[in-house]
C-alpha cells in the first residue's frame, strides 16, 4: 500500500434549513485536497459494514491520521457527532465517508475509511440515516 498515490477531494457541508417550504441543503465546500491510497474493497471489508450498505460499499481509502474527515458513524456502527459526514470526491464521483480505523504503523499514522456511494441509502436532512 501506498499512502498518497492518488488525490482525493474533501468536501464539507454546512447544516441545512428547514422552513415552510421544506427543506433547503446547506451549502458545499471543498475544503481540501488529500494524498491517498483508494483501493477496492474486499469480501473481507464488506463483511465489516452494516448489511444494508455491503452492495454499494466501492472503495476503502487510507489517510494520514492528520487530515480532518468526518464521518457518520465510529468503527463500531455507532452514530457519531458529525451531523454531516465528509463527501470525498474520487475519479469525478461523490461517495460518503463511512466510519474509520486508526492504524499505529511504525513509519506513519493512518486511518482507513469505506466509501460508500450516497444513493445507496436514504438521506435525512441532517445527513444520517
Amino acid at each position: 500500500m501506498l499512502l498518497g498515490n492518488t488525490t482525493v477531494n474533501i468536501i464539507r457541508r454546512a447544516p441545512g434549513t428547514n422552513d415552510r417550504t421544506g427543506y433547503t441543503p446547506g451549502a458545499e465546500t471543498t475544503t481540501s485536497s488529500a494524498a491517498a491510497s483508494v483501493q477496492p474493497i474486499t469480501g473481507e471489508d464488506v463483511n465489516l459494514l452494516p448489511e444494508r450498505l455491503q452492495a454499494s460499499a466501492q472503495w476503502k481509502m487510507y489517510l494520514p491520521q492528520a487530515v480532518d474527515i468526518r464521518v457518520a458513524f465510529d468503527a463500531a456502527g455507532n452514530i457519531t457527532d458529525d451531523a454531516l459526514p465528509d463527501l470525498i470526491e474520487y475519479e469525478g464521483v461523490r461517495y460518503r465517508v463511512y466510519a474509520s480505523n486508526k492504524y499505529r504503523h511504525f513509519l506513519i499514522r493512518h486511518s482507513r475509511y469505506f466509501l460508500i456511494l450516497p444513493e445507496s441509502y436514504e438521506e435525512r436532512p441532517d445527513g444520517l440515516t
